[in-house]
């Protein structure tokens, strides 16, 4: 096995971002301790073997823009070693406690938690490899494969005991051995029962509601972007403009259309009439007054002037 020494956080964050994808990491416990972490790496025959080690970290796959970097497509299968965790991918949300497993996929965003020292071995598997395994691989991407079941189990220690021995693997049975750890992938994937669809978009249409209610309260916040949800939410931005597509809007267009619909209340209200216009689209974060009337009055088809006549006559 490629032992590669990661004396510094910063040395083991590359380490893990160059084998893996691009990622966000950073340290979730006391800093001012010293950082434990390791990584190993082993190239089988056509996938590979990496053993990762840290204390304390939050995981999150980048802004759109640096998926541009990745060196490939490439589905990734994590069989926790120690410790727990909790990783969200593909609307789905998994705890995986130690000999559980669960599949990614390295151009879709995904996010890991570890509160303590873990300890997982991860399969890296070329795209092309993992549909001959397995074709519908994508139906299976976030799911937990519990230990419980035989089949994940025989694969799970299968991996346990590789992590162990594949130093002392021949070149020769390397390639056997990479044979039945796929076949073994294979079977396990085969026997797991699919939850049903409406499940899937459960967890996300709860994770879209949670992030709809945050604007909602946070309108008058001039931070409230993109960026600022998707750090705030530690999830990708990739991932929050995905949860907004079926609802056929931007995040950036929601927020907008909520402070708009913000200030058509203020306008609307007694309480508020001796605020000006100016203030009121200032108050919901509208630096630029101008804009302001020209967006009122493009959603509500009156400006904000008359419409604040018409509904305070009323």
């Amino acid at each position: 096995m490629n032992a590669m020494p990661s004396p510094s956080f910063e040395d083991w964050k590359a380490d893990v971002c160059d084998s893996f994808c691009k990622m966000d990491v950073v340290r979730t416990g006391p800093v001012k301790q010293p950082f434990i972490g390791g990584f190993e790496h082993n190239e089988l025959n056509h996938i590979r073997l990496c053993t990762v080690q840290s204390k304390a970290v939050c995981v999150d796959t980048p802004s759109d823009e640096q998926y541009t970097h990745l060196s490939g497509k490439e589905y990734l299968v994590k069989f926790q070693l120690r410790g727990n965790g909790r990783i969200e991918h593909h609307g789905r949300v998994a705890e995986l406690t130690p000999g559980d497993f669960m599949v990614w996929y390295n151009e879709e965003p995904i996010k890991f938690e570890f509160k303590k020292l873990v300890k997982h071995a991860v399969l890296v598997i070329p795209s092309k490899k993992m549909h001959q395994v397995c074709p519908d691989i994508d139906q299976y991407l976030g799911l937990l494969f519990d230990k419980s079941e035989t089949t994940n189990s025989l694969l799970s220690q299968y991996v346990i005991n590789l992590t162990q021995k594949v130093d002392t693997i021949s070149p020769e049975i390397v390639i056997k051995v990479e044979h039945i750890l796929l076949e073994l992938l294979g079977t396990a994937l085969s026997a797991v029962e699919l939850p049903n669809e409406s499940e899937t978009l459960t967890t996300a249409a709860s994770h879209l509601k949670s992030i709809k209610t945050y604007i909602v309260a946070n309108l008058d916040n001039p931070d409230l972007s993109p960026d600022y949800l998707a750090d705030k939410e530690r999830i990708s931005k990739r991932y929050l403009h995905q949860l907004f597509v079926n609802e056929g809007i931007s995040v950036s267009r929601f927020i907008q259309l909520q402070r708009l619909e913000a200030c058509k209340k203020a306008l609307a209200s007694p309480n508020m009439e001796n605020m000006s216009i100016t203030d009121i689209a200032l108050e919901w974060c509208f630096a630029d007054v101008s804009h302001f009337h020209r967006c009122f009055k493009a959603q509500y088809k009156v400006t904000p002037r008359k419409y604040r006549t018409t509904a305070l006559a009323c």
